[in-house]
C-alpha cells in the first residue's frame, strides 16, 4: 500500500508539472512529491531495500527544502 500511495502522489505531482511547465507553481508540486518519497522510504524501510531507501531519502529531503524556497521561507 506504502508503494501504491507513492506511486499515485508522485505521478500526480508529475503531471500537474508537466501539465503546467511553462509556469510551474512548485508550492502545490512539491507536497505531491513529498508524500510519494516518505511514503516510499517507509515502504523500502519495511522491505530492508537499503539502495533505494537512501535515494529516495534524499529526495525526501530535497522536497522539503525546495518547498521552503517555493514558500520564500529560505
Amino acid at each position: 500500500m506504502c508503494e501504491l500511495t507513492s506511486f499515485v502522489f508522485t505521478v500526480g505531482a508529475s503531471t500537474i508539472l508537466a501539465m503546467n511547465a511553462d509556469d510551474p507553481d512548485m508550492r502545490m508540486i512539491y507536497p505531491g512529491f513529498f508524500v510519494g518519497s516518505v511514503t516510499a522510504v517507509y515502504g523500502y524501510y519495511r522491505r530492508t531495500l537499503a539502495w533505494p531507501m537512501l535515494l529516495t531519502g534524499y529526495f525526501t529531503i530535497a522536497n522539503i527544502l525546495g518547498f521552503g524556497v517555493a514558500m520564500q521561507w529560505w
